[in-house]
């Protein structure tokens, strides 16, 4: 694959994460507040699914609005200087896969969060600590897994820019 190729590849594939991300959280956010007055569990549910899309929003949107102009400034760089351009990115994306071991921690933490919330609400019958938990556990899941996917995305474009060091 031409290093060309392999921006077009990541950066395409870090567009659509961020989109299903947005998606899935915005999803999980409209449940919640359907059943919002019906059951108090989903109110639980609704205040982390509502804070999961919040953070979607920022992070996703940041991901997914400012991709084309990265993408177009690679490239550029690319042709004028191509070792500077394959240096810097090398750089920028060694930090990018060190730092998906943080989130996988804080998403780990979510998700024994959830545990804790879920057992605590079942044994004490508080059903907004049961939703919660419920919300911690599958939002923080569902992030786990889609920044599993990005962290290899991640990896094969570091190798495809460390394969095209001149």
């Amino acid at each position: 694959m031409t290093l060309e190729t392999a921006i077009f590849v990541y950066f395409s594939a870090e567009k659509t994460g961020a989109l299903i991300k947005f998606s899935l959280a915005l999803a999980a956010f409209l449940g919640a507040m359907y059943f919002y007055r019906r059951q108090d569990a989903a109110r639980g549910f609704f205040y982390v699914a509502s804070f999961v899309l919040l953070s979607q929003i920022l992070v996703g949107g940041t991901i997914f609005f400012r991709t084309d102009a990265q993408v177009a400034q690679l490239l550029l760089n690319m042709q004028s200087d191509l070792p500077a351009m394959v240096s810097r990115e090398i750089a920028r994306m060694t930090r990018v896969v060190m730092s998906f071991s943080t989130y996988r921690t804080m998403q780990l933490i979510f998700i024994l969060i959830g545990l804790v919330m879920v057992a605590m609400g079942q044994r004490l019958q508080w059903q907004r600590s049961w939703g919660a938990g419920l919300g911690f556990m599958s939002l923080g899941a569902m992030l786990f897994g889609m920044d599993l996917l990005a962290a290899h995305r991640a990896a094969v474009y570091l190798q495809a820019l460390s394969d095209a060091t001149p």
